[in-house]
């Protein structure tokens, strides 16, 4: 976590995950406060073949991002003034729009 005391940034490393092969996508987040979602892409297959990431919340809302070939960790912060920050789908699709991970 970065945080910034008396102009000074600090940097703190608040949390730590294990990176899980097991999983395709690993995903971690916070639900109050400031709300994220954090996924963490482990297969070279999606990272390849993947163009966007999309979350839904409970209230249909969505949230897109384009992916990057070299990025297998993205973010996604609550844009709404809501706290129920957990999302009901994760969809990742190819760049003809087909799905190739959904959970």
């Amino acid at each position: 976590m970065l945080t910034i005391v008396n102009g000074q940034e600090n940097f703190v490393r608040e949390l730590e995950i294990q990176e899980d092969r097991g999983q395709v996508v690993q995903t971690i987040g916070r639900t109050s406060g400031s709300p994220y979602l954090a996924l963490f892409i482990n297969s070279g297959d999606i990272l390849i073949r993947g163009k966007t990431i999309s979350i839904t919340f409970p209230d249909q809302r969505t949230q897109t991002r384009k992916m990057n070939v070299k990025e297998m960790a993205y973010i996604f912060i609550s844009d709404s003034s809501d706290t129920r920050f957990k999302p009901t789908e994760l969809v990742i699709r190819d760049d003809q729009g087909k799905v190739i991970y959904k959970k």
